[in-house]
This record gives C-alpha cells, sequence and structure tokens, in this order.
C-alpha cells in the first residue's frame, strides 16, 4: 500500500486529515481491496464470536510511523463495520500521543 510518508508534505498529518485522505482517494482501488479482504476476515470472526457468546473483538492496524496508513484505514474500516446489527464499533489510535502537531 502507497505510504504518505514518502510525501514529505504529508507527514506532519494524519490520517484523519483531509490531505492524506485525498492521497488515498489516488489509490482508492489498493485501499479498498485491502479492507475488503480484512473485512471478510473479521465479518467471520464476528459471526463466530456472536454464536459463541462472545463480546469483545479487537482488529488492530499498524504501519510505518502509526499515523498515516493504520489510522486512515481504522477510521475507513470502523465505518465499514459501524452497520452490523449488535456489533459497537469503538478506534482508538494508539499511537496518537506520537503525532507531531
Amino acid at each position: 500500500m502507497p505510504d504518505p510518508h514518502d510525501d514529505v508534505s504529508l507527514r506532519g498529518y494524519s490520517g484523519l486529515d483531509k490531505p492524506v485522505e485525498e492521497f488515498f482517494e489516488k489509490h482508492r482501488a489498493e485501499v479498498n481491496r485491502f479492507l475488503d479482504a480484512a473485512e471478510s476476515l473479521v465479518r467471520q470472526s464476528i459471526d463466530a464470536y456472536m454464536v459463541q457468546g462472545r463480546d469483545h473483538l479487537q482488529v488492530a492496524f499498524g504501519c510505518y510511523g502509526g499515523h498515516h496508513r493504520s489510522v486512515y484505514l481504522a477510521e475507513r474500516f470502523a465505518e465499514r463495520l459501524a452497520g452490523i446489527a449488535g456489533v459497537e464499533v469503538e478506534v482508538t489510535h494508539a499511537a496518537r500521543q506520537y503525532w507531531s502537531a
């Protein structure tokens, strides 16, 4: 997956910022291919967890610096899962404390 970190002008932004969103829009096919695969796997897990009566599933995305790809993908992934009945989605960006201002 292309890395916004490679573009010096994007280094001060996070995956929550418009310039990074625009970067990924240019790579929509790759992003969707990745998210489709991840969603398929996680939906299988959600179904199994519901049958088993489990109530917590954690999904994590990682990337080189923890503020571009992983953040953007986590946000888009949460949007995809938000509509599943019985599923509450919570997004936490673990590396947020290290993002530059």
